[in-house]
């Protein structure tokens, strides 16, 4: 993610403070020349510049990996919503999953009439898609230390280094920090959940904006109340990239998506959940990857109509 900020103010001192380190590079517009400027950790860094127009990019991002405690969890909760849907497509899920040192907790509620064996869910998950894809089986036995860690030794990772709980990495989980986001996490939730379903629906109305050529960039917003299904709000934002009147393309949205959570639920055929598929979201993100059961990321042409 990176911000530009445009600033004219005479005799101008750009001042940071950075927990972390961090190089900025600063555009001087009179000449087109770069200056940098290196902030190292927790240094009050003041860069006198001269009287001109500049431009500053900053970027930085937060990402971590599946095996980090909080996408181990992810990963439990939407194994168990996968198992739930196998076996009654009307399951209504939202399950939570904690971890600490030697432990994981599920919780929260579920109502279902499938016949679910958790701890063996949670058993399988650890084993099939947080060690075995990644270690060779002959590298596994009860004496064998994991530690992965680009700045030195870290000797206890995992659950047993840092709690985990379900939801805390909804950027990593969506656009990173480049798009506006809602509060409410998806793992773990069935899709008569907005905070899942409805965020499905407006990537791939979004989505298919930009592909059908109506715009370079688009964001769409959708609002709810519980218990009504209707939306109370729908927007769209093409941050002036858009080759029509943004309140027209939101009329074509309107015209060529549903954003009732039962439609939305059958038009993404959200309720099927074999072949791991919404565990498959828990690790690597929800959106924009090749896979048949993202039935989110396909296309509908939107055509204006002709005046």
């Amino acid at each position: 993610m990176k911000h530009a900020v445009q600033i004219k103010w005479r005799n101008f001192c750009l001042a940071f403070y950075c927990r972390y380190g961090i190089d900025i590079y600063i555009r001087l517009r009179h000449d087109d020349s770069v200056r940098k400027v290196t902030i190292s950790y927790d240094h009050r860094c003041f860069h006198h510049l001269p009287d001109y127009r500049i431009v500053v990019n900053i970027g930085f991002h937060k990402s971590v990996s599946e095996g980090h405690p909080d996408k181990i969890c992810d990963q439990v909760s939407d194994a168990i919503l996968d198992a739930c849907l196998e076996q009654d497509p009307q399951s209504k899920v939202a399950r939570e999953t904690c971890t600490e040192t030697y432990m994981v907790i599920v919780f929260r509620e579920i109502t279902t009439k499938a016949k679910v064996n958790y701890e063996k869910i949670i058993a399988k998950d650890l084993k099939e898609h947080v060690i075995k894809p990644v270690i060779p089986p002959q590298s596994l036995d009860n004496k064998t230390i994991f530690s992965f860690n680009h700045s030195g030794r870290f000797v206890i990772g995992g659950p047993h280094g840092d709690a985990g709980l379900t939801g805390r990495k909804i950027l990593i989980d969506t656009y990173g920090g480049c798009g506006a986001h809602g509060s409410g996490a998806f793992l773990g939730k069935d899709p008569t959940k907005v905070d899942r379903s409805g965020a499905y629906i407006v990537r791939q109305a979004a989505k298919s904006v930009v592909a059908s050529g109506l715009a370079r960039r688009c964001i769409v917003q959708v609002s709810y109340a519980i218990g009504v299904p209707d939306p109370v709000s729908v927007f769209v934002d093409t941050y002036k990239t858009g080759k029509i009147r943004d309140k027209d393309i939101l009329a074509l949205i309107k015209e060529n998506f549903d954003f009732r959570p039962g439609m939305i639920s059958i038009d993404l055929d959200l309720t099927r959940g074999v072949n791991f598929r919404y565990q498959k979201t828990a690790a690597s993100g929800h959106f924009g990857r090749d896979d048949p059961d993202f039935t989110w990321e396909t296309l509908k042409l939107l055509k204006p109509r002709k005046a």
